[in-house]
């Protein structure tokens, strides 16, 4: 019981100290982002987003390539049946004999 209320305490008291560091050692910062460093800043944003959708289309691309059969990528499967073949053409018109 006793280890258990002193670990709680230690737990609270680091969390303490960190803070307070970190607030002691905030500086005061004169700073001015003008128009263009704001627009920048958006640029590099967008891009960022379109560099990373472009990184996961080709990764799912090799992740999705990683569970298809070697038979299947090699054209070595079961043959597909084309549209005609499975009634998927015109209609015909039945004979009547």
């Amino acid at each position: 019981m006793c280890a258990q209320v002193y670990g709680e305490v230690m737990k609270k008291t680091s969390i303490l100290l960190i803070v307070y560091f970190v607030w002691m050692a905030e500086t005061r910062v004169d700073a001015y982002l003008d128009p263009g460093s704001g627009s920048m800043l958006v640029q590099l944003l967008l891009g960022g987003v379109a560099g990373a959708a472009v990184i996961m289309k080709l990764g799912w691309e090799r992740f999705r390539d990683m569970f298809r059969s070697t038979r299947a990528a090699r054209g070595e499967g079961a043959p597909q049946a084309s549209g005609v073949e499975r009634g998927g053409g015109p209609p015909r018109e039945k004979d009547e004999a």
